[in-house]
């Protein structure tokens, strides 16, 4: 990232109520944290819980908006095939 690019991030945040820098802040931490990886035991149920509830809102809320209607039970029609 260029410094122009940071200091423009830290100009935003200046501004930003305290709560979203906050959020900000454990953004950068979740990024930045340590990466570990595990051995999938249990197919996708071991990811259960792996999203956040916010950032599973705004996935839903993304695919809202750029394909329409969300279908609960497409996901099925996978193993059909």
């Amino acid at each position: 990232m260029s410094t122009e690019a940071i200091e423009t991030a830290v100009k935003k945040l200046r501004t930003m109520p305290e709560p979203s820098r906050q959020r900000v802040l454990a953004l950068i931490e979740s990024l930045s944290g340590p990466k570990t990886s595990t051995p999938v035991k249990d197919g996708i149920a071991s990811t259960a819980g792996c999203i956040s509830p916010e950032d599973a809102d705004l996935m839903e809320r993304v695919i809202r908006e750029e394909f329409g209607r969300i279908h609960p039970d497409d996901w099925r029609d996978v193993f059909r095939q």
